[in-house]
């Protein structure tokens, strides 16, 4: 999904990358994007046992530090999956 922004950027405002994380090599690509008011929901399991927690709070680290604003949620019930509580802030943000 990094990648693609970098591709769609006059296209979409909102990038919702799964599970928080973000594969190594991919900050460059961010750097790229001049639409620096497209946004980045990013949102993680508290249980999740594949992607540490870690990698998401990494992942929404180097976007603010791209200059990206972002939406970040743990669902605290969800594991590897999207959970109730970040669905509901995403409805309530793709306004």
């Amino acid at each position: 999904s990094y990648m693609l922004a970098d591709m769609v950027q006059d296209q979409v405002d909102m990038i919702i990358p799964t599970a928080g994380f973000m594969p190594e090599g991919t900050l460059p690509h961010l750097q790229g994007i001049k639409n620096k008011t497209m946004r980045f929901m990013v949102y993680h399991g508290a249980k999740d046992n594949l992607v540490p927690l870690s990698m998401a709070d990494a992942c929404v680290n180097q976007l603010e530090s791209a200059g990206f604003s972002t939406h970040y949620c743990v669902d605290e019930n969800a594991g590897h999956r999207l959970g109730a509580s970040c669905i509901d802030h995403l409805k309530s943000i793709a306004k």
